[in-house]
């Protein structure tokens, strides 16, 4: 119950082992036609490629960063967490005049406050940031954010990576310049995937970058001009693709609508349930709380790791703890990719039976 990398399904895994085959033959052109369709559907988009990438998220985010940004591109990164701190890092070392709003770790991007940078910098070219915080367990209003950077005639870049295909997120309806999500999260795929799409305007932007690159491996105009082929560029992680296939088929028969239900009531229960043990949610407001990952604060008067590693010893349940300022306050659940309400059921009563040994103390108010 890890926020990534999740458990994968059998069928899956099964996928993993067909035999290797030529990544420059017709059987894996055929593969990665299939895949691509099979990513648009994840993506919600018909008007714009979708090009995986052998690399973690991170990978797919410096891969945005490096391709789209010209040295001395003004860019804002609000930030509330790990992950969209990173996100700011890349986009600086990419050659950006960072314009970074901070928030308070628990609490939301205020897109009022994305507003006022905006209207502070009407020089800003590119408005980026985290959808889902999986460090703190906060989902960020993605529309409003999106739709008040497309009224400012910025590029919108969002890191999906936690959230991607367990909540919304329609890249074409919204008019989303760029998408980044990972394999290991809601497509219960093994980690080593990275997916990014890009709008027509976006693309624009990458050309006229063009010279300010230093990168081989994630130079996107390559890897635009083998996916017209369905090729890589490079020697991809063909076990990995064969996986993904069975993923985006596993995506389709569920229907995605159907699956952003399934994380949000898992969610949604995994919430209730820890409140009911006396524990208090970390978000501010659970109108933020994640669909994807629940981060709550620790019981009173036993240290989180002591939880974490009981529940492993008694259970096999893997959590996590928190991370940077969070860590050992807090702890997260991940409730992505396959889960369901058993599991969520499951884990709720190991984490019962683990405060119950320790002596916890039901959290004050």
């Amino acid at each position: 119950m890890l926020p990534g990398p999740t458990q994968v399904p059998e069928r899956i895994l099964k996928a993993m082992s067909k035999p290797m085959i030529n990544h420059r033959g017709a059987e894996f052109e055929k593969l990665y036609a299939k895949i691509a369709e099979g990513l648009k559907y994840l993506f919600q988009t018909q008007k714009n490629d979708v090009y995986p990438l052998t690399a973690s998220g991170t990978g797919g985010v410096e891969c945005v960063a490096l391709n789209v940004v010209e040295k001395g591109d003004k860019v804002i990164v609000p930030t509330n967490g790990e992950f969209s701190e990173r996100l700011a890092e890349a986009f600086e070392k990419a050659g950006a005049d960072l314009v970074n709003p901070k928030f308070e770790l628990g609490t939301p991007i205020d897109p009022n406050v994305v507003e006022e940078a905006l209207n502070d910098n009407k020089d800003a070219k590119i408005v980026a940031f985290v959808y889902n915080e999986t460090a703190c367990g906060v989902r960020n209003p993605a529309e409003e954010i999106v739709k008040i950077a497309k009224e400012h005639d910025a590029l919108i870049i969002v890191d999906a990576i936690s959230n991607l295909g367990g909540d919304n997120l329609y890249m074409d309806k919204w008019n989303v310049d760029a998408v980044i999500t990972g394999s290991q999260k809601c497509l219960a795929c093994p980690p080593g995937l990275s997916f990014i799409s890009l709008s027509e305007d976006c693309w624009n932007k990458v050309e006229k970058s063009k010279k300010e690159k230093e990168t081989i491996y994630f130079d996107l105009l390559k890897i635009k001009e083998f996916h017209k082929k369905n090729e890589t560029p490079f020697t991809p992680a063909v076990p990995l693709l064969y996986a993904l296939q069975e993923a985006l088929k596993m995506l389709k028969e569920e229907g995605i609508e159907k699956r952003i239900k399934r994380h949000a009531d898992c969610a949604k229960s995994m919430r209730e349930g820890l409140k009911s043990l006396g524990l208090k949610p970390f978000p501010k407001d659970e109108k933020f709380a994640s669909n994807t990952v629940t981060a709550s604060f620790g019981p009173q008067g036993v240290p989180v790791a002591d939880m974490i590693k009981k529940l492993l010893e008694d259970t096999g349940i893997v959590i996590a703890g928190g991370m940077g300022e969070t860590k050992g306050k807090i702890f997260r659940v991940g409730t992505m990719g396959a889960v369901t309400q058993n599991e969520v059921n499951l884990t709720l009563n190991g984490i019962r039976s683990v405060l119950t040994k320790l002596g916890a103390k039901p959290r004050k108010p």
